[in-house]
């Protein structure tokens, strides 16, 4: 399945090479890494929270999110899922590099082409009776200076209140069946 996936993202990357020469590739471009973890706390047993952290639920709590499932067409989630979101500057690529709902697990990584490739690690743990503890891990990396700005933005504060969007907005949606309008 590595193999899959690391095909997937190479493949991803073609449209980066066509858009701006293999001349910038190999220029003095130095590309910028920001690696942000946070932990957020959810109203619910883990069966009901974990799910909600795959492309297709997400869409229960995540204003904006309209996953377009490339692979398998039916949205089913498996290792390997591809998948498409469009956002503001243009479409971003994603894959489901790991899935294992035993364990509440699950991981993608993302291309912007021409911006970014983002990592995003999830795990989620009882944390009692009605509760879920989710550790969530970016890492974000620029493709342009662009995508190093996109990356610079990111700071740990930046981050902090994406997670407490990201609670709010879980919780919302576990307590009421219904999304936030927006974040």
């Amino acid at each position: 399945m590595d193999a899959i996936v690391l095909l997937l993202c190479a493949v991803s990357l073609l449209p980066l090479l066509t858009r701006v020469g293999m001349s910038q590739v190999n220029s003095s471009f130095q590309a910028k890494q920001a690696l942000r973890t946070g932990s957020i706390r959810l109203d619910g047993p883990i069966d009901k929270v974990f799910p909600l952290f795959t492309p297709i639920e997400e869409k229960k709590w995540a204003p904006g999110w309209d996953p377009q499932p490339v692979w398998p067409a039916s949205g089913e989630v498996v290792e390997g899922m591809i998948f498409t979101v469009k956002e503001d500057p243009g479409t971003v690529y994603w894959v489901v590099t790991h899935y294992d709902p035993q364990r509440h697990e699950i991981s993608y990584a993302n291309v912007m082409p021409g911006q970014t490739v983002n990592r995003i690690e999830i795990a989620c743990k009882p944390a009692g009776a009605n509760q879920t503890e989710c550790t969530v891990k970016y890492a974000f990396v620029g493709l342009s200076d662009e995508g190093n700005n996109f990356v610079e933005m990111h700071s740990e504060a930046v981050y902090a209140a994406k997670m407490q969007h990201w609670t709010k907005a879980i919780n919302h949606a576990l307590s009421t069946g219904s999304k936030v309008e927006r974040y």
